[in-house]
């Protein structure tokens, strides 16, 4: 899609989301989990911790943090900085605050990720609704004006942050430690500048504005909206027959659109490519000329010099597909950035464009099978539905 096009597309579905939210009989008849009179609803916990942010006092965590530099770095001289603060849904169980910190000594610039837990009430005093959780500040000092840009400087601390929260990974087994990423911080972030001179004085917060997911979010918790979709939904909860494969590559698919939109492109590309091997390996099992040969026999999914060793290849021989262009483009745009993931380990070909286009592509391929395909099976046909999610998320535009 093109770029003005995505622009109106989005701005067309805000209006939309607007419009929605903004109608009093759609909240209170609808959607009462949306708005509570004036007030949003935070459709997730980030939103909430970020809100309380003022409990904490920023300067003073500069502060001890430059204290601790001082020990540390006792020949350095940092004159100002940037950083940013994260809400961070876990606790992490380190001393609080615990200063995590990378320097260049050739630019004089160190990143710093300081761990802050707090514990909070969310509820009234006398029913009290506690929540533990932690926030991170992040940032950058320097010895020397800096002139970059912000949002280059967010993306440098955000990779200092998720190395630390490797690094704890590594030392203990806790499933709630996550890596973030720009599509799950709230929407907009503050920036705060600051100079350090006999003291840090803090400048006023710029706010960033990241993506649109928190209006996006907000969105997505609609109820099913027509008669159609929600027929359609009674007959996927009730009517259908899932078989372990099919709900296990639906349940992938699915996961594949999300990983993109959060921001985690090699699960992204990786995952979309896994269920689109199965699905097309699932579906060379539902073709007449095709079904009586061992699918374990046939271990390349798609070759040039070998078509009559290879999964899609013989599919699309069997279904008259032979030369359809869409198989071009889902190798040239999908499984080669796999393959040089997989094979190559060049995981810095990976950017977001690519990352849709490969996710697109895996999506398509199969649809472009199962719509071809004569089955008994009818919820093999639900595998090319991701395509049709995917036009909706990305390309339809607004009436």
């Amino acid at each position: 899609m093109k770029k003005k096009d995505n622009e109106q597309r989005v701005l067309g579905s805000i209006k939309i989301i607007v419009d929605l939210i903004s109608n009093d009989n759609f909240i209170n008849q609808r959607a009462p989990y949306i708005r509570m009179g004036e007030h949003m609803i935070a459709p997730k916990i980030q939103d909430i911790i970020y809100q309380h942010r003022d409990k904490l006092d920023i300067k003073e965590q500069l502060t001890g943090l430059i204290t601790y530099l001082t020990e540390g770095l006792p020949d350095e001289n940092f004159t100002n900085g940037v950083c940013f603060l994260l809400p961070y849904t876990t606790s992490i169980g380190l001393p609080s605050p615990y200063h995590a910190t990378r320097f260049n000594g050739t630019n004089n610039n160190l990143w710093f990720s300081t761990v802050i837990n707090v514990k909070a009430n969310y509820g009234p005093s006398d029913d009290p609704a506690l929540y533990g959780h932690s926030y991170i500040l992040t940032g950058k000092l320097s010895s020397k004006e800096q002139d970059d840009e912000i949002a280059d400087v967010l993306e440098e601390c955000i990779n200092n942050v998720n190395a630390l929260l490797t690094a704890y990974r590594l030392v203990r087994h806790d499933h709630t430690i996550k890596n973030i990423d720009l599509q799950k911080l709230p929407s907009p972030l503050d920036s705060l500048s600051f100079s350090i001179k006999s003291e840090v004085e803090l400048d006023e917060a710029v706010p960033l504005s990241l993506h649109r997911h928190d209006v996006m979010d907000v969105w997505s918790k609609r109820l099913l909206d027509n008669r159609a979709v929600l027929d359609q939904f009674r007959v996927f909860c009730e009517l259908l027959r899932f078989t372990d494969r099919t709900r296990y590559l639906l349940t992938l698919m699915e996961e594949s659109i999300t990983s993109f939109c959060l921001g985690d492109l090699e699960d992204a590309i990786l995952n979309s490519d896994r269920f689109a091997e199965l699905s097309l390996r699932v579906c060379f099992t539902e073709i007449e000329e095709l079904k009586n040969l061992d699918i374990a026999d046939f271990h390349v999914l798609y070759s040039k010099n070998n078509p009559d060793k290879a999964v899609l290849n013989m599919i699309a021989s069997s279904l008259n597909l032979k030369g359809n262009s869409l198989i071009g483009l889902w190798y040239e745009h999908s499984r080669k950035l796999r393959n040089d993931i997989t094979h190559g380990l060049q995981f810095e070909k990976v950017t977001r464009d690519k990352a849709q286009q490969a996710l697109k592509y895996n999506l398509k391929i199969v649809k472009l099978i199962t719509d071809h395909i004569l089955t008994t099976d009818e919820t093999v046909k639900l595998l090319g539905m991701g395509a049709n999610t995917y036009k909706e998320l990305f390309e339809t535009l607004p009436d």
